[in-house]
């Protein structure tokens, strides 16, 4: 499992991508921050991102090596944005969430992420 004091990983966005994205970074290990404008969003991305693993676990198809619940322990919603990247290590959001985020000169549109210098 990735260590939890190099930071964590905070996905600006909770629709189909930005879950996804965090199933993909819980899998390996990583803490993850699900980020949202709206609350709802936030909740009703965990509530999918639950039955999403279950039923990949149900089906043989659940990456990694941790168990759907060591997975969803390593997913927390955020709903205040500065909260959300304090201390990441990595922010990955996807295109439509830059009409909400101002792009950081180290950001990069083609790959949608940011990851801040050490």
């Amino acid at each position: 499992m990735a260590s939890s004091a190099a930071g964590c990983v905070v996905i600006v966005g909770s629709g189909v991508i930005g879950r996804s994205w965090a199933m993909l970074f819980a899998s390996g290990g990583f803490q993850v921050k699900l980020y949202d404008i709206e609350q709802q969003q936030i909740r009703n991305a965990l509530e999918n991102i639950r039955k999403e693993m279950k039923l990949l676990e149900q089906a043989g198809s659940l990456k990694g090596s941790l168990s759907v619940e060591e997975q969803l322990s390593l997913i927390s919603g955020c709903p205040n944005i500065q909260e959300a990247v304090e201390g990441a290590m990595h922010i990955q959001y996807g295109h439509s969430s830059l009409l909400h985020w101002p792009l950081h000169p180290r950001s990069t549109k083609e790959t949608g992420s940011w990851t801040p210098k050490s």
